[in-house]
């Protein structure tokens, strides 16, 4: 029963060509996947989320103010090691958009 369970999990994030891409989901919420990434590992399982979410997925540094205040949620997709430094630790993106893009936008709703 485990193995099985596990399988059907794993199969849920893998690229399988699931080409029917939407900004909504089945609760009509609008959802945006963001990734930044140095290595390439953060946009390969941002795909992965992709894929099987049926969204679409963009660098945090492509996107428009106006997009994401648009947006209900998002998923972030950021690295998880840091640079050493004392503020903007990633090296990527989402250093500048956490302090100084994200700041000036309105989510209010």
């Amino acid at each position: 029963i485990a193995t099985s369970y596990l399988s059907k999990t794993a199969l849920a994030f893998t690229p399988s060509g699931f080409n029917n891409v939407r900004s909504t989901t089945a609760l009509n919420a609008k959802v945006g996947i963001y990734y930044s990434t140095q290595t390439g590992n953060t946009e390969t399982v941002a795909g992965y989320i992709s894929a099987a979410a049926g969204l679409e997925i963009a660098d945090i540094g492509d996107a428009s103010d106006d997009e994401v205040a648009g947006l209900d949620s998002i998923i972030v997709g950021a690295p998880t090691w840091h640079t050493d430094e004392e503020s903007e630790r990633s090296g990527t993106e989402w250093d500048s958009w956490l302090y100084s893009t994200l700041p000036n936008i309105d989510v209010s709703g």
